[in-house]
């Protein structure tokens, strides 16, 4: 099924008139990128579901680390299992910082906003604070109408005390 999806999106690209060379140099494949494995990626949307939900952070982190057992190279369930589970008192955070340093060595396989999301998570967990904010605020412009940076990033500069910087992510996650 993904690799059915790469090639649908290679051919749209085509279609609107991208050249093949653009196509070929921004080709990124989805089973690749995130993870081929079905299982895998159906845990990782339960676990995402239920931290989306708020009540069920417990069995959201360990959905997410399920995904990540399944295929070790989902760089994006372990940096989630990491993010949701530290902040939410499940993960110490000597832990969530070494899972994220690990994850951050295979997010150049990551889309550009996952891999961002691993930046984030590095320069926080390391206490580059002001190296967070700017990641954060790079990737809000680039995505502004996407929920999980709003949230993480919202949830990162209050905690940093970038309350002015926070505000608008908060109320675009509340969206």
């Amino acid at each position: 099924l993904l690799p059915l999806i790469d090639r649908l999106s290679d051919r749209i690209r085509l279609a609107l008139h991208e050249s093949e060379s653009a196509v070929r140099a921004a080709e990124l494949r989805v089973g690749e990128a995130v993870t081929g494995d079905l299982e895998a990626y159906r845990h990782y949307f339960r676990g995402k579901d239920l931290a989306a939900r708020g009540g069920a952070l417990q069995e959201a982190v360990a959905e997410l680390e399920r995904a990540a057992e399944i295929d070790p190279h989902f760089v994006l369930a372990r940096v989630e299992a990491a993010w949701i589970g530290y902040f939410s008192g499940l993960v110490p955070r000597a832990a969530a910082r070494e899972i994220v340093r690990e994850a951050s060595r295979g997010a150049a396989r990551a889309p550009a906003k996952e891999a961002g999301l691993t930046r984030i998570l590095a320069a926080f967990f390391d206490g580059r604070f002001a190296a967070s904010r700017a990641e954060i605020l790079t990737l809000a412009r680039r995505f502004p109408e996407d929920r999980d940076l709003s949230v993480l990033g919202g949830g990162i500069l209050g905690w940093c005390g970038f309350t002015e910087d926070a505000l608008p992510l908060v109320q675009r996650a509340l969206r």
